[in-house]
């Protein structure tokens, strides 16, 4: 189907990326990865997302 392909298994990715909080965090996260394995630079972001997640989902 013609201009669907942003759409994949029932998820509108052009609306994520336009409405997800993560994806903002992400983009306006700065990682130093200079001496670090890709691994490492993986575990950082997942850990500022998972952070920044708990902040905005938080009780009360």
């Amino acid at each position: 189907m013609k201009w669907t392909d942003w759409q994949i298994g029932g998820v509108d990715w052009i609306h994520r990326w336009c409405t997800d909080q993560q994806d903002e965090q992400l983009a306006d996260a700065t990682v130093y990865t200079e001496g670090q394995s890709p691994e490492q630079v993986a575990t950082e972001i997942v850990t500022r997302l998972q952070h920044h997640e708990a902040q905005t989902h938080a009780p009360g």
